[in-house]
């Protein structure tokens, strides 16, 4: 069932398409929303609703819910207009939204799934989101999206996120740790970028999916916007209502990646947690307490890390099957191990 579910949206998202702009899409279930809007935005996710209440942080298109790429700098590129010439990285930073200079990446196929199945669909060309000026030639990030019920997880309070790394021109070779200055892990599929003033209390899912550890005070929280994150190894993360006293109270969005908690890490970062040293991280996550915000008190991110994902052969794709999960703590637990147990 895995397999032929995938197919199909392969076939939707990657098949014919006229290289047009992409419509505005959304997709509700009742307990959850999920909308693009690529005039603005590109591929990303501009909304995730939760019984109608937006969680999102959509103040740039650093924002928002996307996939995040690396690739080395002057490497697999082709030029386009750069935007930011100074301080920049040695890397490519290629994602669904757009570049720091509130450029739109370009979206060149997908549309609204048909009437009732909860399905959005985008094909983006990204722009790096440093500004550079390069990108890797004929790389496109497919955005296939589905609400709940699905085929094997009959309920509202779940989404699956598919996405698809496709290499038309050449053989690509997305980087997974960054090992410049203060080393980092990527790539992020997705970040994730929540309101503050409503989801600020964070919690990881032990391994063995039996317990909720709330790790709020550890997350690094600096005063500049800079990218400094703290690093964990959970089986799922998820950012929580302040009324989140015990599992059965208040109520979360959760990020899960069933591929990622056994990946060995190409490189070593500082893990957040004395317990989890020497351990292979899957998340990462930062408060950026900012006015330059939605809601001007802050954004609080948590990105999935992808330690698997190498080389992309010329005309050739990869997909990754992560899920959101919305909920009390109790109902995300059960509904994530019930994905685990079906091998997802």
């Amino acid at each position: 069932m895995k397999n032929i579910a995938i197919g199909i949206a392969l076939t939707v998202l990657l098949g014919e398409y006229v290289k047009a702009q992409v419509v505005s899409q959304t997709a509700d279930n009742g307990t959850i929303s999920i909308s693009l809007n690529p005039v603005h935005y590109g591929g990303a996710i501009t909304s995730l609703k939760v019984s109608g209440v937006e969680t999102l942080d959509t103040h740039d298109h650093g924002r928002l819910l996307q996939a995040s790429l690396f690739f080395n700098a002057g490497s697999e590129s082709g030029a386009y207009v750069p935007c930011n010439g100074g301080n920049s990285p040695p890397w490519v930073n290629p994602q669904e939204a757009g570049d720091n200079c509130n450029r739109t990446s370009t979206t060149i196929g997908g549309g609204p799934g048909h009437v009732g199945s909860g399905e959005v669909n985008v094909l983006t060309e990204p722009l790096d989101w440093g500004g550079l000026g390069v990108r890797p030639v004929g790389f496109q990030i497919g955005g296939n999206h589905k609400l709940g019920p699905l085929p094997y997880m009959n309920l509202n309070q779940v989404a699956r996120l598919l996405y698809t790394f496709k290499a038309t021109d050449q053989t690509v070779h997305p980087l997974t740790y960054l090992p410049w200055g203060e080393p980092n892990l990527g790539p992020f599929v997705p970040a994730i970028y929540f309101k503050a003033s409503l989801l600020n209390r964070l919690y990881g899912l032990s391994m063995d999916g039996s317990t909720w550890t709330e790790v709020t005070s550890s997350v690094n929280a600096p005063i500049s916007t800079a990218y400094q994150p703290s690093y964990y190894r959970f089986k799922a993360m998820a950012w929580a209502t302040d009324d989140t006293s015990s599992p059965s109270d208040g109520w979360g969005v959760a990020i899960y990646g069933g591929w990622t908690t056994n990946q060995i890490c190409s490189g070593v970062v500082t893990m957040t947690l004395p317990a989890q040293a020497g351990q292979c991280a899957n998340y990462a996550a930062q408060r950026f307490p900012t006015t330059a915000s939605s809601d001007k008190v802050g954004a609080n991110n948590i990105s999935l890390l992808d330690q698997t994902l190498t080389t992309i052969q010329a005309d050739s794709s990869v997909t990754r099957v992560p899920h959101i999960v919305v909920g009390n703590l109790d109902t995300i637990r059960s509904i994530i191990n019930g994905l685990s147990d079906q091998g997802y």
